[in-house]
């Protein structure tokens, strides 16, 4: 209801405007009145109105004093002045302090009323129009934060910049040493997923979905973060009662990147999934996708043996694939190596590689397992053949013709880096140099990181003993070849799993 304050030194005059028209039938809040304008300004900043109703010629203090004073304070007030006085003078003061109508007297209640009730409609219609805005401006900023969660979590944000810009523009911190996502199922029928909890600082809190709530714990220090998951525990068997109530809640490794929240993320996915028994999503294999098994045999594997390489993990990829949401997971990392690969190599993403995240694409790519083996065969297809165009000649960078021969005789145990250097006929020192520089490794650690990654699949896909496999990639010494092998893969919770027992 609108709301309106009179000012009239007339008495006549005042309580003629106040009881002979209905306010209350029109929609109008009578605040109540006064007789000058020094005792009328502390009520109305009290009270507020959303129309003053004042007449300019009054004692102490006249109704432009007033209004300009009102103004200031209350600056979306509409104020109607009354005045015997038809001077020019008055009426361009008047405007000048941003007045809504002009009345001279003598004037009736029915000229009062329509007056009144002109404003009261211009008021209304701004109300409505900031509401409008308002709800616009929190509708596209919660389109925004929606976009952003799921392209974190869906691994859309390759660049660790790019996700601290993009929080930032959305007022969240993510700057930490750990991170941890839950997945919340609330149970069926919950009208509000999950409501605002400052309790829950810093832990962010999003519906992603329709049916599924993503909390992104952080922290610098992992019984912290312990601690935050538990927070979240308690709070949902708060807000659903207890977990067979219907709600479900599972969580994802902990991970020491923002580029890897999109793992934790989709391996509390497949654990809901698993939990709801959905016919959607079959049991959570033990195959995660790892973007530096694809670049590695980018930089060094050929087009005839693209399809041995995907069919390394034949059961576990079909498993996985089944998913919906591991498909688009799937895409978005294959994509985000292929432009890594592309830019290491200083050529274009081939203009046939569908460009974006899963949404922005054709759905006909992503909508069986077999498209998308099939789509990410022709992406390395591609790729290799531009890495074999660049390679071709004696001007291929010398960090890429090492690699190359570190590929074909990684086997070799005398392998130095004066070997490599020779191959590629550059000095010992410049290799060094240009590598550290190139790949961000030294010769030694690249090195060790090829043979480990060639006994990982050989421990994956072969029946062969450890000492076997240590000697063809060319550790002789089967006590070192475990240490690191234990060592490459002490921080890496994606690593393709190795039966029990072949390395000790």
């Amino acid at each position: 209801m609108i709301r309106l304050f009179l000012v009239e030194d007339e008495k006549i005059t005042r309580d003629s405007i106040c009881n002979n028209i209905d306010w209350a039938a029109n929609g109008i809040h009578y605040l109540g009145d006064a007789p000058d304008g020094e005792l009328a300004l502390p009520q109305i900043l009290e009270k507020k109105p959303d129309i003053l109703l004042c007449d300019i010629k009054m004692p102490f203090m006249d109704g432009l004093e007033l209004s300009r004073l009102v103004k200031e304070q209350l600056p979306q007030i509409k104020i109607i002045l009354l005045s015997g006085h038809s001077e020019f003078d008055y009426a361009r003061q008047a405007i000048s302090l941003g007045i809504s109508e002009y009345l001279l007297k003598p004037v009736s209640s029915v000229e009062v009323l329509c007056t009144v009730q002109k404003v009261q409609q211009l008021i209304q219609a701004e109300r409505a129009a900031r509401e409008q805005q308002l709800s616009c401006s929190q509708q596209d900023e919660n389109n925004r934060q929606r976009m952003f969660f799921i392209d974190l979590c869906g691994g859309y944000l390759s660049s660790t910049g790019d996700i601290i810009e993009q929080a930032r523009k959305l007022n969240f911190d993510l700057s930490a040493a750990q991170y941890r996502v839950l997945v919340l199922r609330p149970p069926e029928g919950a009208i509000e997923p999950l409501p605002a909890c400052p309790s829950l600082h810093p832990i962010l809190v999003y519906p992603i979905t329709e049916n599924k709530v993503v909390f992104i714990l952080q922290a610098n220090d992992e019984t912290v973060l312990h601690e935050q998951e538990q927070t979240v525990r308690d709070y949902c068997q708060t807000q659903y009662g207890a977990s067979d109530g219907g709600y479900v809640l599972v969580s994802g490794p902990i991970v020491h990147r923002l580029t890897n929240i999109s793992k934790s993320y989709i391996h509390a996915v497949l654990r809901l999934h698993e939990r709801v028994e959905s016919s959607d999503c079959p049991l959570a294999p033990q195959w995660v996708f790892r973007r530096e098994d694809l670049l590695n045999f980018l930089r060094t594997g050929t087009v005839e043996k693209i399809e041995d390489f995907w069919l390394m993990h034949p059961s576990q990829i079909q498993q996985a694939l089944q998913s919906t949401i591991y498909r688009n997971y799937f895409y978005a990392e294959i994509f985000f190596t292929a432009s890594q690969f592309a830019e290491e190599i200083n050529v274009p993403l081939p203009k046939s590689i569908p460009q974006g995240p899963p949404y922005n694409i054709s759905s006909i790519y992503l909508d069986t397992p077999e498209n998308i083996i099939q789509l990410t065969c022709r992406i390395c297809h591609e790729l290799i053949r531009a890495r074999d165009s660049q390679d071709s000649g004696r001007y291929a960078p010398v960090d890429v013709r090492a690699r190359n021969y570190i590929e074909k005789h990684f086997q070799d145990p005398q392998l130095s880096v004066r070997d490599v250097a020779e191959g590629v006929a550059v000095s010992p020192n410049y290799l060094s140099t240009a590598f550290k520089e190139k790949t961000g490794k030294s010769f030694s650690q690249y090195l060790s990181e090829v043979r480990m990654e060639h006994a990982k699949h050989l421990l994956f896909c072969t029946e062969l003993r450890t000492g076997e496999i240590a000697r063809q990639v060319g550790c002789s010494n089967i006590n070192y070849f475990s240490v690191i092998f234990k060592k490459n893969n002490r921080h890496d919770p994606f690593a393709i799993p190795h039966e029990k027992g072949r390395v000790t």
